[in-house]
């Protein structure tokens, strides 16, 4: 009985070690990217290939629905579904998004 018991819980004990495991790549898979643009940088530069950074095939991208959300109604980036592509929409100008803020973050 005590065999069958021991058993038990060893296989109790990993399937929490299994899924501790499988949280902390879940949430290391889930972190936000980060890019940066230089200030007065020209409109239709490249970014990023998000298609590379997130280990992601072409139909991936589309059957997820892939897409830049902006706040308000300017939308500095264009995302390239075919390529992965993030683009520069438009020259962007640190002391009109940012004043003197530090560092200016704009969030997408």
């Amino acid at each position: 009985m005590e065999a069958g018991e021991g058993k038990e819980r060893f296989l109790r004990q990993r399937q929490v070690l299994i899924f501790f495991v499988l949280l902390g790549i879940a949430q290391a898979a889930s972190e936000p990217k980060h890019y940066s643009v230089a200030e007065e940088t020209e409109s239709g530069s490249f970014v990023a290939n998000l298609l590379k950074d997130l280990g992601l095939e072409v139909n991936e991208l589309a059957a997820r629905g892939a897409r830049v959300i902006s706040k308000g109604k300017k939308t500095r980036l264009h995302f390239h579904r075919q390529t992965g592509d993030l683009l520069l929409n438009e020259k962007l100008d640190r002391e009109e998004l940012c004043g003197l803020a530090e560092p200016c973050v704009l969030p997408f």
